[in-house]
């Protein structure tokens, strides 16, 4: 089920207000990681945006690091969760979205948004290519467990 307009904005507000309020996008096709950010922008305008190629973009900083709210990564999930970005995000219980079309996720089957319960929301897959409104639903999902967290159903995401 879709969540209510009025409610997605509330959530876009309570993360896009905080200190957690970047939504870190790893792509390394610049198209395709633009048309992405785009797409994330327009459906939850109060989120801000990072686009890099790699988990090891020297731009990501310790502040940088300390504002991801989310990821949207391009990468195969085994090797992403052995980079040091992996790890620390891991820890955070940072949600990470798998952007994928050219690599097995067969540890993947069953995470699809509407199949996965919260306690494991922490990663995600979003096949490619996707639409506006499956980004949409995800980001809603996204938003929904951070505010679940933020109620005291486990440590505050944001």
């Amino acid at each position: 089920m879709l969540m209510r307009q009025a409610d997605l904005w509330f959530l876009m507000l309570k993360i896009g207000s905080n200190m957690h309020s970047l939504c870190l996008v790893i792509e390394p096709k610049p198209l395709v990681a633009e048309d992405l950010a785009e797409l994330i922008r327009e459906t939850a305008p109060h989120l801000k945006v990072m686009v890099v190629e790699t988990a090891d973009d020297p731009r990501l900083t310790e502040a940088v690091l300390a504002s991801i709210g989310m990821a949207f990564v391009h990468t195969a999930p085994e090797q992403f969760r052995a980079s040091a970005l992996g790890l620390r995000l891991s820890e955070a219980g940072t949600p990470v979205i798998f952007t994928a079309a050219d690599f097995a996720l067969t540890d993947f089957v069953s995470r699809r948004v509407a199949d996965v319960p919260y306690a494991r929301r922490s990663e995600l897959v979003l096949p490619s290519p996707f639409s506006g409104s499956e980004l949409a639903t995800v980001l809603q999902t996204v938003l929904a467990a951070l505010q679940m967290k933020c109620k005291g159903s486990g440590p505050c995401a944001c």
